[in-house]
């Protein structure tokens, strides 16, 4: 990938004042691909989403059934409090979630590392970025080929 500092658009106010963007908030161009899509993407995409959707409409009929079928088979279920049945429920889902957050936690923690990896390169390309600069300075960001 290649990186450039986006160059500026200076603009004076009515006193002559120049509005300046520190040199870590400029943006930042990353060049090497591009995003496209057509009207065939677009229609495809409603058809996914059109499956999702008759897709989640069978899931609630059936989570429907499957709880009735647990309170069947499971009658001590009826004998329990709302509260306990609550607490079973509070118990559950704390130990999913803590599950989930562990997974979540070694995404971000691989972001990261990714994200540090590309800020030296980026750094390494545009020097600039590595020392205190003027974030004003016209030459930072034009490219160098």
């Amino acid at each position: 990938m290649k990186y450039n500092i986006k160059p500026m658009n200076f603009e004076a106010d009515a006193e002559g004042n120049i509005d300046s963007i520190a040199l870590r908030d400029r943006i930042i161009e990353k060049r090497g691909y591009v995003i496209e899509f057509s009207l065939g993407t677009l229609e495809d995409n409603v058809l996914f989403n059109s499956k999702n959707q008759k897709e989640l409409q069978a899931k609630i009929v059936h989570e429907q059934a499957k709880a009735e079928n647990i309170l069947h088979f499971n009658e001590f279920l009826s004998d329990l409090t709302e509260e306990q049945r609550h607490a079973c429920w509070m118990y559950m889902e704390a130990s999913q979630m803590a599950d989930v957050a562990a997974i979540k936690l070694d995404q971000i923690n691989t972001q990261i590392e990714l994200d540090n990896e590309e800020i030296t390169e980026i750094k390494s390309q545009i020097p600039a970025l590595a020392d205190n600069v003027d974030p004003t300075d016209d030459e930072i960001g034009k490219d160098s080929e």
